[in-house]
């Protein structure tokens, strides 16, 4: 099995970079996939992506995924928790 998700056809048109690129949203998106077959809640979604931050190597980038799950998921339980 090659390593590639694309024919020779297709490798005509993209350049190496965006070759790898692909295939790495490629992986990713079976992750995705995966997770979601799990069965997971909306709010696991969120701590799942707080969690995935946590690994990211740029502490900027951390800090601001970190900072906006956090706040969805406060904002998410005080709005489940309003009687109507």
């Amino acid at each position: 099995m090659s390593d590639t998700i694309f024919s020779e056809k297709d490798d005509k048109n993209l350049t190496h970079e965006e070759e790898v690129l692909a295939t790495e949203s490629f992986v990713a998106r079976q992750i995705t996939s995966e997770i979601m077959n799990y069965g997971v809640t909306q709010n696991q979604i969120l701590k799942v992506i707080e969690f995935l931050a946590m690994e990211l190597e740029s502490r900027e980038a951390m800090l601001a995924v970190v900072e906006v799950s956090q706040k969805l998921q406060h904002d998410d339980s005080q709005t489940s928790s309003i009687i109507t």
